[in-house]
């Protein structure tokens, strides 16, 4: 068991909280698998995603119209967010294009981006796919944490705070700063810090100064920066043009230094991955401080943070429903799994956590025709782990018993003979059995039949009805009868229909509608949910269960069925 820090709490009186909306694991898969079925030019000169394409990945990453005119450091909001996602695949190695471009000619002062299209490492992606949901969470973050780029300089995509200057960065300290090891080391204190509760920025920053305060600057500078080494803070200027670096014997130049790095660290990594929530000091007055300092004065980890960092991470819950919906819910997005359902149904609704898809007739006949050994109902057996109800398992085997392939031949023709005829083998497309077999031409293998005085019946076939041969013909196909049978009497055939009786509950509100949702699907009752109307519906047969659950509930709420409805 972990020991929790000792921070302060801290309250949000006149602080603006920002929590990160999107979803960067979700959105990660969503680009790759737009540009993976797509042919994409980048722009010639600024090399950036044709705008019609960048407003397509704006809305399948669930930004709205009105979100594109959001401006966010002077650029949209979400073509910003856009942007940075296809950078974070490059980084990761999963796509590739040209960043360094061509001059062209003595007189281009920029390069040039020809024919520089954008391409999914294939290998890569599935090998990133093949991994756990838990797995591909941790392959995300890491990949971040080892980013070659300085949060005292450069923007987080979601970031507010200013940055330092970059003069001088190429000497002093700054060039043997080892920024993962950095932050792999706050990211274990975050660890230590309660889900859900706000703390104080500056108690952390105190925390870190009192235990730990060489955790980003050594207090010994390595051996090949000594003969640049110009003092502990020298490249931390702190004005607009500068001229005045922090002084080694600040007292509070922790605070200047690390502690305005702690700010910027938490609207990085963490705040991008939605792994916190941060709380600004709302600017009531000109801006003096350069870069401004003390203006995130709060942060809270979310249970996404805590979920991200277990080594246990449950699989997704998958639910078929008797209406044909299928209720999937994930702690992360469960790319591979939604492919795979993709396949077999229509998303309905989706959000952070939880998605809705309805099986689709056309789509299961399909995927049975294609694959001679799909077994549907075993597929979403084996991912919800129970038996489906049983008239979605009935449906599911009718809809892929209708699922035949057969191949239409055009201009060609069956001939049945028990002979020995080479003169057909050079129109032989395929040899059925030993009296029957596929030909081309066959008027033409009819005369050449003819002419070596082979007796020949030619039967042609009507596009809307198949012709029944003579009745004294030894063949495989239907004859014509001599008279018509007389027809059998019917018989009456025995039917059983089973019943099933059925309990619809309606909720008064959202919150007990979901703790009772929750507790019936941890009970394995096979529900139908409609949350606009806040109705559950389970078969009466799971009655047991719905009555252990309103026993499980009693001790927070005065539960009353009431059957007048």
């Amino acid at each position: 068991m972990s020991i929790l820090l000792a921070l302060t709490e801290a309250t949000l009186q006149d602080l603006t909280t920002l929590t990160n909306e999107q979803d960067l694991h979700r959105d990660l898969h969503r680009y790759l698998q737009y540009v993976s079925g797509r042919s994409i030019k980048r722009s010639f000169r600024s090399n950036e995603l044709p705008s019609a394409d960048l407003k397509r990945l704006a809305q399948l990453m669930k930004f709205n119209e009105s979100d594109l005119s959001k401006t966010i450091l002077g650029s949209s909001e979400a073509l910003h967010w856009v942007d940075y996602v296809e950078r974070v695949a490059r980084r990761m190695e999963l796509v590739d294009y040209d960043l360094k471009g061509v001059y062209r000619g003595y007189s281009s002062s920029e390069p040039s981006f020809p024919d520089n299209y954008v391409v999914v490492k294939a290998a890569e992606y599935q090998k990133f796919l093949s991994m756990s949901q838990a797995e591909q969470e941790r392959h995300l973050c890491e990949a971040l944490i080892n980013f070659k780029y300085n949060e005292f300089y450069i923007h987080s995509v979601l970031g507010i705070l200013d940055r330092f200057p970059t003069i001088g960065s190429a000497n002093g300290v700054m060039p043997s700063l080892d920024f993962a090891t950095i932050r792999r080391f706050l990211f274990d204190l975050l660890k230590k810090c309660e889900v859900g509760k706000w703390y104080s920025t500056a108690s952390l920053i105190t925390y870190l100064k009192i235990n730990h305060t060489y955790f980003l600057i050594p207090k010994i500078p390595k051996n090949e920066q000594k003969n640049r080494y110009q003092g502990r803070y020298s490249n931390f200027y702190e004005d607009r043009y500068g001229s005045k670096p922090v002084p080694d014997d600040a007292p509070d130049g922790f605070e200047r230094v690390e502690g305005r790095y702690v700010e910027r660290f938490l609207e990085g990594i963490p705040l991008t991955l939605g792994y916190i929530e941060v709380a600004y000091n709302q600017r009531k007055t000109e801006q003096t401080l350069f870069p401004e300092m003390g203006n995130l004065q709060a942060f809270r980890l979310t249970p996404r943070f805590f979920q991200a960092t277990q080594d246990n991470l449950p699989e997704p819950k998958v639910v078929v429903q008797p209406n044909f919906e299928i209720y999937l819910e994930s702690a992360f997005y469960p790319a591979k799994l939604l492919y795979q359902l993709s396949l077999l149904a229509d998303i309905v609704k989706e959000d952070t956590t939880t998605m809705n898809l309805k099986l689709q007739k056309q789509k299961v006949a399909t995927q049975a025709a294609q694959n001679q050994d799909f077994d549907v109902v075993k597929l979403l057996q084996n991912l919800t782990g129970r038996p489906l109800p049983q008239n979605v398992t009935y449906e599911l085997q009718e809809w892929t018993r209708r699922a035949e392939v057969f191949t239409l031949y055009t201009g060609f023709g069956l001939l049945e003979t028990t002979q020995n005829l080479p003169t057909v083998d050079p129109f032989t497309v395929e040899q059925i059995s030993e009296s029957l077999r596929l030909i081309r031409q066959p008027e033409e293998v009819s005369n050449k039949l003819r002419a070596l005085d082979e007796v020949v019946l030619f039967v042609h076939h009507d596009l809307d009805k198949l012709q029944r041969l003579p009745e004294k013909a030894r063949t495989l196909f239907p004859k014509a009868m001599a008279e018509q049978l007389s027809p059998k009497r019917l018989e009456k055939q025995p039917v059983t229909i089973k019943q099933e009786t059925l309990l619809a509950l309606y909720f008064p509100n959202d919150e007990i509608f979901e703790k009772f949702r929750k507790a019936l699907l941890e009970a394995k009752c096979l529900l139908e949910v409609d949350k606009a109307k806040r109705k559950i519906t389970l078969p009466r047969s799971d009655e047991a269960q719905l009555k252990q659950v309103i026993a499980a509930l009693s001790d927070e709420y005065l539960i009353r069925l009431d059957d007048s409805r």
